[in-house]
């Protein structure tokens, strides 16, 4: 039985659009000074919000000595917080019409 064209999955193609500005907007935030993981107050921000997981690796790892991997954890966890905060920044730049 073949599928007629009515069957198809739609996606409207102006989600592309968000899509591409949103990708455009965060990188272009992320790599500015008030979203830049690497600034020790953004760190801080990132550990004060992490999680017990988080905290758990944080604690093993300085348990352990184990000094790089501590300082990529760190760096993962306020990348990963200043992209989620770039990102909505970045929706809010689209809704209030900066992606048209």
């Amino acid at each position: 039985m073949g599928m007629n064209r009515e069957d198809a999955y739609y996606e409207p193609e102006d989600e592309d659009d968000i899509d591409e500005f949103l990708c455009e907007r965060i990188t272009e935030l992320l790599n500015s000074k008030d979203y830049d993981p690497s600034d020790v107050s953004h760190m801080a921000e990132a550990i004060s919000e992490a999680n017990a997981e988080d905290q758990e690796s944080i604690r093993d790892f300085i348990a352990n000595a184990q000094w790089e991997n501590l300082g990529r954890k760190l760096y993962y966890m306020s990348h990963e917080y200043m992209e989620k905060l770039a990102e909505s920044h970045a929706i809010d730049n689209y809704n209030s019409g900066m992606g048209d």
